[in-house]
């Protein structure tokens, strides 16, 4: 409710403040209702998650208005010179050429004043048309728009879709006149579709935030933001203080119901893609990255489904019917829109023979849960753990992870889970900050990713070689942290040839003396307090070295932590393995060893 004392009219309260907006429309109370005149009927938008003045700013109005191709919006609402006019403003700014029209009669302000005001001067200034509720009524009526009326009410941001009609055209009012749009709404620009998922104790503004630090936009993307099934009372700490709540999640801490919680999160997002798709890709942040992993394998995970079908019976009551894909024939009333999924091919969830995935591509950052690992997520949501669903191959995926995210070994692992992926590392800890928008590097491997939807691109960008000496040269890829060599094999020793095999770490640390001096202090001036080649080779052939004093048998795998800091105690790590075992870096791709 509004908080005690505070009124719209007396001269204290500031409504340009945003701090006066706590407490004045909370969902679940008495001001944040809408009135019965406007009531949504089966088919109309109500927008979640916004967090500011602006109509924009926390939902994903940007891309229902582009996915059903409107070209012109009518805004009522309160107040004028706030709510009203940040819509406005941001609804040319985000949709340049969009066309505006406010209701001035359909709008109020504290005063008479500042109505007036924002209507003669302000919205103008930003290219609105200020209109009559009767003249837009009029103006609907001789184009015989009622099924394509879109208007934005600011008090319950209800904007009506029944545009997006699977039965009949719809016929949207442009500045020339008429716009003929196709029966699913289908948008002609073909931009990549994305279903975005925050992490928990979160929302979709910061998952937007975070996707702009990537460089993924409304303006390049259709992204439609979906929120967690849990509301909760805090938000993550890093957040609070920057981005308004109301906070979600996926998962709960603890609890006996986290089965439950999992499998609503799953069918949270599998609905969103009936409703709402096809779309191309979906990205995930921490453990709403983890539900999209398990939402993904749906068209191969026959428990998974199973489980699902069980969950929905029960969340609507009676026994669910599931001819032609998942629930193409219900027409429940959690399923307000006509329009059908393309998602998923003809088949049915009883018989498991529906083969396609709800996503061509998925991108998943800082990936974390409370649990161990995937399988104990599996585990909790009742479902059996087998190798086969921890096998994702099909479905290309792009991992970023944070080199020092206290979960990175969490990410890694669910990294493994796929054959087809692509691991890129980033500095800092579990988030995607600002400082990513100067990662070129990244984003343009992730542009890439989402061109081509996880498919190698037709052209591959040469790695850029730096000469460190007459033999090598060396190009470095920090992000999947592996270095390139190219040796030029003219100058090396007859000993080392290339084609003969010999070019091996012993060879040709064993074509030097071996009192001739390989490491040493450099701010030492005693040149014989060093390590020469002939203690290397002691260390690694029969030395602390040599991993057959480990019980290191051959055709076993050998993993190290090299010794932080750098310096000799790395490199000798390094020529020690390397010299004994086959080396298997990262490859540049980091996709497989």
């Amino acid at each position: 409710t509004m908080k005690s004392g505070i009124s719209f009219n007396k001269p204290e309260y500031d409504t340009h403040a945003i701090s006066t907006m706590d407490a004045l429309f909370v969902e679940g109370t008495w001001n944040s209702q809408i009135i019965d005149e406007i009531q949504p009927i089966n088919g109309e938008e109500i927008l979640q998650g916004r967090s500011d003045f602006s109509a924009f700013v926390g939902t994903d109005l940007v891309s229902i208005l582009r996915r059903n191709s409107i070209e012109s919006i009518v805004i009522v609402g309160f107040m004028s010179n706030v709510c009203i006019l940040e819509t406005a403003r941001d609804a040319g700014e985000k949709i340049p050429g969009l066309k505006v029209i406010v209701c001035k009669d359909g709008c109020a302000a504290k005063t008479k004043e500042e109505h007036e005001s924002t209507m003669d001067i302000s919205l103008p200034v930003y290219g609105c048309d200020i209109m009559t509720c009767a003249e837009v009524e009029k103006l609907f009526r001789s184009k015989q728009m009622a099924h394509a009326n879109h208007l934005t009410n600011e008090s319950s941001l209800n904007i009506n879709s029944n545009g997006n009609n699977s039965d009949a055209h719809a016929d949207q009012f442009t500045d020339e006149g008429y716009l003929n749009i196709d029966a699913n709404g289908n948008n002609s620009d073909a931009r990549p579709r994305i279903l975005a998922i925050h992490g928990a104790k979160s929302n979709n503004e910061v998952t937007r935030l975070q996707l702009e630090n990537l460089g993924i936009t409304d303006d390049s993307h259709d992204i439609t933001y979906l929120t967690g099934p849990e509301e909760v009372e805090e938000g993550d700490p890093d957040i609070v203080g920057l981005i308004r709540g109301p906070y979600y999640s996926w998962l709960k801490d603890a609890g006996n119901d986290q089965g439950h919680i999992i499998l609503s999160g799953v069918y949270s997002i599998l609905k969103e893609v009936s409703i709402y798709g096809p779309f191309d890709g979906v990205y995930g942040f921490s453990s709403g990255a983890a539900m999209a992993v398990l939402a993904a394998g749906i068209a191969t995970d026959a428990p998974l489904r199973d489980a699902i079908a069980l969950y929905e019976e029960e969340l609507l009551g009676r026994k669910s019917r599931t001819r032609g894909g998942f629930n193409h024939s219900r027409r429940s009333t959690m399923f307000h829109r006509r329009r059908r999924s393309t998602v998923f091919h003809q088949g049915s969830i009883e018989t498991g023979d529906i083969v396609r995935h709800p996503f061509k591509f998925i991108i998943l950052a800082c990936t974390a849960t409370p649990f161990s690992d995937f399988a104990e997520l599996r585990r909790c949501a009742g479902l059996p753990v087998t190798e086969d669903h921890h096998n994702f191959s099909t479905i290309p995926s792009f991992h970023i992870i944070g080199i020092e995210d206290p979960f990175k070994a969490k990410s890694e692992a669910y990294a493994s889970l796929f054959k087809n992926r692509r691991v890129m590392y980033i500095p800092g800890g579990h988030g995607v900050g600002r400082e990513q928008r100067s990662d070129n590097d990244l984003k343009r491997n992730l542009n890439t990713f989402i061109t081509y939807q996880g498919n190698p691109p037709p052209k591959v960008v040469e790695a850029n070689f730096k000469q460190m000496s007459d033999i090598t040269n060396v190009a470095l890829l920090p992000h999947v942290q592996v270095a390139l060599v190219h040796i030029n094999e003219s100058k090396l020793l007859p000993s080392c040839n290339l084609k003969g095999g010999g070019a091996t770490i012993l060879s040709l640390l064993e074509e030097w003396p071996a009192d001739r001096a390989f490491l040493r202090e450099a701010r030492i001036g005693d040149a014989s307090k060093c390590t020469t080649y002939g203690d290397v080779l002691q260390f690694i052939c029969g030395g602390k070295g040599d991993l057959r004093r480990l019980n290191v048998k051959p055709g076993e795998v050998v993993a190290y932590g090299a010794p932080p800091g750098g310096g000799a105690c790395p490199a000798l790590a390094f020529l020690s393995i390397g010299a004994q075992t086959s080396a298997a870096p990262l490859a540049p791709d980091a996709g497989r060893l």
